[in-house]
């Protein structure tokens, strides 16, 4: 049925294997799930690994801060940033951090022997990085914390919601002090509030609107530190990228378009 959708089954299969595909509103992952007659399946009408590319937002003798779009690996298999940065500035970095594959936004590059600094700075918490989390439902109390331990350590993600789109979704500014493996989709899942297109930590059924999501709706929006050579304040910012950005207007306006008393 994909297949015919997107008319190719090399494609179906990308795009289940990407979490993008949706069975009456449940994230989908195996490539031979019985579809019955009557089923809805969904998948993102664009292909979006085809039309982004990295961006270097910030470039020094010593380092680089660069735009990772989704679907992007940091320092691994294919879509690597991390060769990407060598072959486009000429220069042997090395990612000092990583995100999510499905996660887009801004990685730190930096000249090999600077690798322990900047390690030393992550656990001094001197890197202060924030994200954008598009996120099922409205959180109370709207701006928080939240102090759940992962893997036996210690975990701490603070959020902010910057906007409500009804009482279907909330945009979220979000920082943390900690640094532990998928925290952010992991906290918010456990809080009941999963980051919208999330399928490993959350395997419940998406309702309409969100199940059209075209990728986990995670973004690393900023980053901000003391370059350990040169001595000075780097603060760098990246915008939404365009699908991420898009799909908050689709969501603004399929929810105004929703007649009085009809549900969403």
């Amino acid at each position: 049925v994909v297949a015919e959708i997107l008319g190719s089954k090399k494609k179906a299969k990308l795009f289940i294997d990407l979490g993008l595909v949706c069975v009456n509103g449940r994230k989908i992952l195996n490539r031979k799930f019985p579809v019955k007659p009557k089923d809805c399946v969904s998948v993102p009408k664009v292909f979006l690994p085809k039309v982004q590319s990295p961006k270097v937002l910030y470039e020094d003798e010593f380092l680089a801060v660069v735009f990772k779009p989704s679907f992007w690996n940091t320092n691994h298999g294919e879509r690597n940033l991390e060769l990407w940065v060598r072959k486009n500035l000429k220069k042997d970095f090395k990612a000092v951090h990583r995100i999510d594959k499905h996660t887009s936004g801004v990685v730190i590059f930096a000249e090999k022997k600077l690798f322990d600094k900047f390690v030393e700075l992550f656990r001094a918490k001197l890197v202060k990085k924030r994200y954008n989390a598009l996120v099922l439902g409205t959180l109370n109390p709207p701006n928080g914390k939240i102090e759940i331990p992962l893997d036996g350590k210690e975990a701490i993600t603070l959020y902010k919601t910057e906007k409500r789109f009804s009482n279907v979704a909330s945009l979220l500014s979000v920082e943390i002090p900690t640094g532990r493996k998928h925290q952010i989709r992991r906290h918010l899942s456990l809080l009941g509030n999963p980051v919208v297109g999330e399928f490993v930590y959350w395997k419940r059924t998406w309702r309409y609107p969100l199940y059209l999501s075209p990728r986990i709706m995670l973004h690393a929006s900023s980053v901000e530190f003391e370059d350990p050579v040169l001595k000075k304040k780097v603060s760098v910012f990246c915008p939404l990228p365009f699908e991420f950005s898009d799909f908050l207007k689709f969501l603004e306006r399929t929810l105004e378009g929703v007649k009085s008393g009809r549900k969403v």
